[in-house]
Parts: structure tokens; C-alpha cells; sequence
């Protein structure tokens, strides 16, 4: 399961593991993940908007980091070969990613930071 945006300015697909959806679905059931994820081409330029909604038991302090990687998922929030596109509170929100170019896919993962165990899951 997969959603491209046009060619002109760039595709990208969403996912958790090994999901991939434009719908954002989860083989994992984490209330802590990030909810409603979706993804559109910007109205101006070559951009990528990539949308969130807040996680079911957002975690005290906890944040949200948007990582973009080229051929395939990151699956480590401290993964070398991604970019890091937004990283912030927990809550829903949204990141236009401006660093993109046409016809070249694109691959985000959403990471939640729970301070409460102190590490990352997606």
C-alpha cells in the first residue's frame, strides 16, 4: 500500500516498519504513535506536506521527530543516512519538507519520544 504525489514535485510514502500507507496504518498497536498521517504535494514549489495527528496516550514531554530517507524506511531514530524534517512536541501538527526535488520518492517515518522509558518507537 503506497500513495506518490506527482512527479513534478516529488513522491513520498509514509510508514511505520514496514507499513506503508497514505492512510498511515500500523502493524503496531502503540497508543503512543502519532495518528491520521498523511501526505500532499505543496501548492508552491517543489514541497512536501506531511500531516499528523496527536497519539491516543501522548506521552508526558514526549516529541515527535519526521525523518525522510531515500530508497527506503528508517527504521532508527538516529539513523545516519536520514534527514531529520521536524522534530517537536507530541502533539498533531504539521512540516512542509521545501529540501525535495521532482520525481525522486521519498520515505518518511514518524518516531514518538516517550521520556517515561526513554527511548523511541514507531
Amino acid at each position: 500500500m503506497a500513495k506518490f504525489g506527482e512527479c513534478k514535485f516529488g513522491t513520498f510514502k509514509f510508514g511505520i516498519g514496514t507499513a506503508c500507507s497514505s492512510a498511515f496504518l500500523s502493524l503496531i498497536d502503540d497508543p503512543r504513535l502519532v495518528t491520521e498521517v498523511t501526505g500532499r504535494r505543496g501548492l508552491e514549489g517543489p514541497q512536501i506536506i506531511v500531516e499528523w495527528g496527536a497519539p491516543e496516550e501522548p506521552p508526558l514531554g514526549g516529541l515527535v521527530r519526521v525523518v525522510r530517507k531515500l530508497y527506503e524506511f528508517a527504521t532508527q531514530f538516529d539513523d545516519p543516512a536520514a534527514i531529520i524534517v521536524y522534530e517537536g512536541d507530541v502533539g498533531g501538527g504539521y512540516v512542509a519538507d521545501l529540501d525535495v526535488e521532482g520525481c525522486i520518492c521519498y520515505y518518511y517515518t514518524i518516531f514518538t519520544f516517550d521520556p517515561l522509558t526513554g527511548g523511541w518507537v514507531y
